[in-house]
């Protein structure tokens, strides 16, 4: 991730899912402060190992400003141009519930960090607090 990105992780969160939304990648919390509003979190979207979209900042949660990440689903579709992908739900279904449940990933990580590593928590918190309240 150093390579593409460029910052350091202060947080990893592996994506695995199954079933309906079967998605694979990584993701992680960058160490980079970032105050301004207008900053989103990026993602290198593929489908099926393929890349169709790098550095989107569409995809995961408005919040999520401080996450970075690669996410891999066969169950995207993407665009005729394959430049994107299909974002309407008539012509990709699990668009919207994939995008919910990253966001939900990224959200009982942050949970189980404030649990069972507090101090690292503390750290996120403080260099992204703004964002935090925002969730």
């Amino acid at each position: 991730m150093q390579h593409r990105y460029h910052d350091i992780a202060l947080d990893v969160i592996p994506i695995h899912l199954g079933g309906d939304l079967n998605s694979a990648g990584v993701l992680y919390i960058s160490d980079r402060h970032i105050p301004d509003v207008n900053t989103t979190g990026v993602v290198d979207i593929f489908v099926r190992r393929v890349l169709v979209r790098a550095n989107d900042a569409s995809f995961l949660p408005p919040w999520a400003k401080f996450v970075r990440g690669v996410i891999d689903s066969p169950d995207l579709q993407p665009t005729a141009a394959r430049d994107g992908v299909q974002t309407e739900p008539t012509l990709s279904p699990s668009y919207r519930r994939l995008q919910a449940a990253i966001g939900r990933l990224i959200i009982d990580r942050l949970i189980e960090l404030s649990r069972e590593d507090p101090v690292r928590f503390r750290q996120i918190n403080r260099w992204h607090h703004y964002h935090l309240k925002g969730m």
